[in-house]
């Protein structure tokens, strides 16, 4: 990456699949339609070598992370339902299920990523993006759910993944 040109951050990409993912939800639009009009411009950057952005993980990244969150949206559901104390589903704002639910596919599906760092983002994408307590609500939440999935040994963390974080 040559010197003084600003690199797209994983955050940068985690907001911008959120957005896309709340748009999809509140659409019904198709998820290719989506893609196109919301990310595309910004897989393009990471994912052409002519780029400035150019890196190909975080091209996978963000495509991964689109597409598994909508693929798993449905028994997603179910997980965070069970979670909701006295609480449906459809009273979730949407921001706080896209976020949940984008923490639930980085924690099951990115191998190389601590536990802590998606906790973190997603807390704190939902403190800057959905209503003044949300960032507690989504943190208790996918705390909850990150236990549940070690409990049923279904996080396998590798390399730098494998590294713990102090809150």
């Amino acid at each position: 990456m040559k010197e003084g040109i600003a690199k797209v951050s994983r955050r940068e990409i985690r907001i911008k699949v959120m957005q896309a993912i709340y748009a999809y939800l509140v659409s019904n639009s198709p998820a290719d339609e989506i893609f196109t009009s919301i990310l595309e411009e910004l897989f393009l950057r990471l994912y052409l070598p002519s780029s400035k952005e150019y890196n190909l993980e975080d091209a996978r990244f963000l495509k991964e992370l689109f597409y598994g969150t909508i693929q798993q949206y449905d028994s997603f559901s179910q997980i965070l339902q069970n979670k909701l104390e006295n609480w449906d589903l459809e009273r979730v704002a949407y921001v706080d299920r896209a976020v949940i639910m984008m923490g639930m596919f980085e924690m099951l599906h990115f191998q190389e990523i601590p536990i802590k760092v998606s906790l973190n983002e997603y807390t704190d994408i939902a403190k800057l993006y959905s209503t003044e307590k949300s960032n507690k609500f989504v943190n208790g939440v996918l705390d909850a759910i990150h236990h549940q999935f070690l409990k049923e040994n279904r996080i396998i963390k590798v390399g730098r993944g494998l590294l713990e974080f102090s809150r």
